[in-house]
């Protein structure tokens, strides 16, 4: 097994002041964790030597099975949350070929590593400060990476139809008091189309576009981590971002798919939300919500 990998971090800045994990957000990372190995597992390369990182590991689940899965690698987690470092050091931190740390997504990581994995993390660095950001974090994962070493990105995607005017029905039984669309659209610090409410029987329809309508569904159930969503921007980028910014990372691309998540789609909107086309009223598809694209450095 080779040796966990090092980190070359910058001086530390004085730390933020974090705020605590809603136990429905750990919970929701937990539950998912299965799914995101599965998807993730074919893309890892097997190498007796190899050093894997997990950055924005969050409570460790996709870390503990990387390690699990690659016995003879060396696995690293990474958050800058604390709390979710701890926790992941608590439930996962007894095999030898694992460990978990803090550090920001672009910290200089002492390569070469064979698998760089930021699994629902870009989207949070757009959130504090732009696609800049994301452009960093991924050059700074490519430049750890060694030949023939792979980076997976698995995160939101903007709608290819994003300016689409579309209706949004949404179910009264669903409603939650001050997280309706309008609250949301009143609330969001980007801009949110909302060009008309009206009550109908069993629902509220909301006038507004496909981006509007997914970035609504997609944090509808947060529960108690509502205010802290409000502050993340899922559709930060397309897909010709994603392509475009890991070439210019210095990495080929292998593999770029899009989808819709077939557990939003059961948790989320069947018999509680429908979206309609505004000009035609069809009952349209979910749009894609995740990416996932896996590049080399050649």
């Amino acid at each position: 097994m080779s040796p966990l990998p090092a980190l070359a971090l910058a001086p530390a800045a004085p730390p933020p002041a974090w705020p605590p994990i809603p136990p429905a957000y750990r919970a929701a990372l937990d539950a998912g964790a299965q799914a995101k190995f599965e998807l993730f597992e074919r893309w890892i390369p097997f190498d007796a030597a190899g050093t894997l990182v997990d950055i924005g590991c969050g409570p460790g689940g996709v870390t503990a099975r990387l390690a699990a899965a690659r016995p003879a690698c060396a696995v690293l987690g990474l958050d800058a949350h604390p709390e979710m470092v701890a926790q992941a050091a608590a439930r996962h931190g007894g095999r030898p070929n694992l460990r978990f740390a803090e550090a920001e997504a672009g910290a200089a990581l002492a390569g070469p590593q064979s698998l760089c994995l930021l699994s629902s993390v870009l989207h949070e660095v757009a959130a504090a400060a732009g696609l800049a950001a994301v452009e960093r974090v991924l050059r700074s994962a490519a430049a750890s990476l060694g030949r023939g070493g792979r980076l997976i990105v698995r995160d939101f995607v903007r709608p290819a139809d994003a300016a689409r005017p579309v209706r949004l029905r949404h179910a009264r039984h669903d409603l939650v008091r001050g997280r309706s669309f309008a609250d949301f659209a009143a609330a969001a610090p980007f801009p949110v189309r909302l060009d008309h409410c009206r009550i109908e029987p069993g629902a509220i329809r909301c006038d507004t576009d496909l981006e509007g309508a997914y970035e609504f569904v997609l944090r509808k159930d947060c529960g108690d981590a509502w205010a802290a969503e409000l502050g993340q921007r899922y559709a930060f980028w397309s897909e010709a971002d994603c392509r475009r910014l890991l070439r210019e990372a210095g990495l080929r691309l292998l593999h770029l798919e899009a989808a819709d998540d077939r557990w939003i789609v059961q948790q989320r909107l069947l018999g509680r939300v429908e979206i309609f086309d505004a000009g035609s009223g069809r009952a349209l598809p979910v749009p894609a919500t995740k990416l996932i694209a896996v590049a080399e450095k050649p």
